[in-house]
C-alpha cells in the first residue's frame, strides 16, 4: 500500500480533520505503538471484537459468515486462539474530503466509492464506511431463504497474472421476510449515505414479490436515501443468466417498479453480456426516469481454466471477482458512456486509486468496490485524499 507523507497526514488532519482522533506522533508503551509517523498513520483497534470459532465444525465461507462463526467480545485486551482470527473496528475515523461529493439522481454521495452488492454484515458494512465509502449496497435478497450451492464453492486464484476469487455461492440468503425486519439498520442509517438493496429472483413475478414487500418498508421509512439494484445476471447459478436475456420482461418489471416509487433503480449485468444485449437494457433504461446501470457483475469462468477440480470446487463454474476483470470494466464503462446519457457504475476489478481515476474519466458517476474491501479497506482513504487532490 502507498504511504502518504507524514506532512500531509498531519496537515489534513490538523485543518480539515481527515483522521479522529488523530496523534501527530507515535505513542509507545506497554501496548502496540499508534499515531503518526514518517511511515505512516498506524490506527488503534476499538474494544470491540468479533473472534472467530469453529466448534461446531462448520464449513466456513468467507462471503457468508454466519452469526456462529464469531463470539462478540467487548473487552481492553483480546488474546487470539490458536488457528483462530479476530475482526475488530478502528477507533479512528477518516473523515472523507468535501470537494469529491458525487450525485446521482437525488442520491447524495460523499465518495465516489461504494461497496458493491456482496455482504449484509452489518459490522463490515460499517467499518469500510468508517474509513470512507460514500454508500453501500446490501448483497442480494432472494424471496424464500436459500443456502446456495453446494460447498466447496469458493477459493482464491491467480488470473492473468493477478489475484481473483472464483464463486459458485448461488446467491445465500436469510430471504424477504428476514431482510424487511433488519434493513433499517441504526448503525447503517447513521452514516446518511445511499444504501442500495439488490433484489434477484427467478422470474418476475418474484423479482415483484421482493421489491413490493421491501417497498412496503422503505415508503414509510423516514431514511430517505435507499435505492433499488436488480441482480438480473448471476453467473454463478446453473444457467449463468436470468433476466439479463429478456429485454421486455426487465422492460415490464421497471415499469412496475417506476409505477409504484420514485426511488432510483440501478439494473446490474454481467461483464459477459454482448454489447447488443448491454445496449438493448440501456434503451429500456433510458425510457424510464431515476434509472442506472451498474457495469457489471463477476465474470464466468469454468472450474478447469483456474486450475480447479470437482474436489476443490463443486460446479463446472463461477464467477470471477478481482483485478482480472479491470479491463473489461474500462472498456464497457467507456463503451456506454460513449453511446447513452444514463448514470454508470463501474464494478469489478477497481482495487486501487488508478483504476478509480480511469473508471471516473471514461464516464462512471460512481465506482464500486467488492474484493478490495476484503482484502485491504484503508485503500479508500488513500483513494479518496487522491481523488481530492484532483479536484
Amino acid at each position: 500500500m502507498t504511504v502518504l507523507s507524514d506532512k500531509w497526514i498531519r496537515k489534513m488532519s490538523q485543518k480539515e480533520s481527515m483522521i479522529s482522533p488523530f496523534e501527530e506522533k507515535q505513542i509507545r508503551g506497554d501496548s502496540i505503538s499508534y499515531g503518526l509517523s514518517s511511515f505512516g498513520y498506524d490506527a488503534r483497534v476499538s474494544d470491540e471484537f468479533k473472534i472467530f470459532t469453529n466448534v461446531n465444525s462448520e464449513i466456513v465461507d468467507p462471503k457468508n459468515f454466519k452469526p456462529t462463526n464469531f463470539v462478540t467480545k467487548n473487552v481492553s485486551e483480546c488474546i487470539i486462539p490458536p488457528n483462530s482470527f479476530v475482526l475488530a473496528r478502528t477507533v479512528e475515523k477518516f473523515k472523507i474530503p468535501k470537494n469529491i461529493h458525487t450525485k446521482l439522481y437525488d442520491l447524495s454521495f460523499p465518495s465516489p466509492i461504494i461497496a458493491a452488492s456482496f455482504k449484509d454484515d452489518v459490522s463490515s458494512l460499517a467499518q469500510w464506511q468508517l474509513v470512507g465509502l460514500g454508500g453501500m449496497t446490501y448483497k442480494t435478497v432472494l424471496k424464500t431463504p436459500s443456502d446456495g450451492n453446494n460447498r466447496p464453492r469458493i477459493q482464491e486464484i491467480k488470473y492473468n497474472g493477478g489475484y481473483g476469487l472464483i464463486n459458485s455461492l448461488g446467491l445465500p440468503t436469510k430471504g424477504v421476510e428476514y431482510f424487511v425486519n433488519s434493513f433499517e439498520n441504526p448503525k447503517l442509517l447513521s452514516f446518511n449515505r445511499p444504501i442500495g438493496i439488490s433484489i434477484g429472483g427467478n422470474s418476475i413475478d418474484e423479482y415483484l414479490d421482493v421489491f413490493n414487500l421491501i417497498n412496503s418498508k422503505v415508503v414509510q421509512s423516514s431514511f430517505d436515501q435507499f435505492f433499488y439494484e436488480l441482480n438480473i445476471s448471476c453467473p454463478n447459478t446453473d444457467d449463468g443468466k436470468c433476466l439479463s436475456d429478456d429485454t421486455e420482461g426487465l422492460k415490464t418489471l421497471l415499469t412496475k417498479m417506476r409505477n409504484s416509487c420514485s426511488n432510483v433503480i440501478i439494473v446490474k449485468v454481467s461483464p459477459d453480456s454482448s454489447e447488443q444485449g448491454m445496449f438493448e437494457i440501456c434503451e429500456t433504461l433510458a425510457a424510464i426516469d431515476r434509472c442506472a446501470i451498474n457495469l457489471g457483475n463477476t465474470k464466468y469462468v469454468s472450474a478447469t481454466s483456474v486450475g480447479l477440480n470437482k474436489s476443490t470446487f463443486s460446479k463446472d463454474g463461477g464467477g470471477l471477482s478481482g483485478i482480472g476483470l479491470l479491463n473489461t470494466t474500462l472498456k464497457n464503462v467507456e463503451l456506454i458512456s460513449s453511446n447513452f446519457d444514463i448514470p454508470i457504475i463501474a464494478t469489478g476489478g477497481i482495487s486501487c486509486y488508478k483504476d478509480v481515476s480511469l473508471a471516473l474519466k471514461k464516464g462512471a458517476t460512481l465506482v464500486g468496490m467488492a474484493s478490495q474491501l476484503v482484502i485491504d479497506p484503508f485503500q479508500i482513504p488513500l483513494i479518496n485524499s487522491k481523488l481530492s487532490d484532483e479536484n
